[in-house]
């Protein structure tokens, strides 16, 4: 959280400063959270320091808020702490400002999945698969999109090409049961992922 200190504090500061502070931020938390993926789980010092990087990218965006990529830093360390509300936000932001590509898309459409935002995850899962049509991970995410979205046909055929593009991949084995047990009506349609 930016305070009315910092406010005075970055007011004061010329272009070249706010560019230094704002570098040093954002290489701080991307330390942080460097080390806290390195670990298995999430526990409670690890917790501790992800806050501290969202404090810093927090004040990292103010100094440069067109800044997408701390942005989708900011809405990763929320997802880590599993908040995703806030990780939503910041990742609705990075993929407003950021250059097209399906990584953001991709993060934008997991915490809407995650929420239960099943229109604008098919959106953003659809935009993910247009900017890089042969990964069928896309295609799988996109599947379970269409889940959340109630469109149970979609999901099922969308399910089944990315089965077909890699039929070794687990996660998309997982989205094409679930889709055709639903289709079925062996299954209640998730309304958000993981439920």
């Amino acid at each position: 959280m930016v305070t009315l200190t910092d406010a005075a504090i970055i007011g004061g500061l010329d272009p070249d400063q706010r560019t230094e502070l704002h570098d040093e931020l954002c290489g701080a938390a991307r330390e942080i959270v460097g080390s806290c993926r390195m670990q298995e789980g999430i526990d409670d010092e690890a917790r501790r320091r992800l806050a501290r990087a969202a404090e810093l990218l927090e004040r990292a965006v103010v100094l440069q808020p067109d800044d997408w990529d701390a942005y989708r830093g900011l809405g990763t360390v929320w997802r880590m702490l599993d908040d995703h509300e806030r990780a939503y936000q910041a990742f609705e932001r990075a993929y407003e400002l950021g250059p097209p590509g399906p990584a953001t898309a991709t993060d934008l459409s997991g915490e809407c999945i995650a929420l239960g935002k099943g229109a604008e995850a098919v959106t953003t899962a659809r935009r993910a698969c247009e900017l890089d049509p042969a990964d069928p991970g896309l295609v799988a995410n996109l599947a379970l999109a269409y889940l959340i979205d109630g469109q149970i046909e979609a999901a099922r055929t969308t399910a089944a090409e990315a089965q077909r593009r890699d039929p070794g991949d687990r996660i998309t084995e997982v989205v094409a049961v679930l889709a055709e047990g639903v289709a079925a009506g062996q299954v209640v349609a998730p309304t958000r992922w993981p439920p």
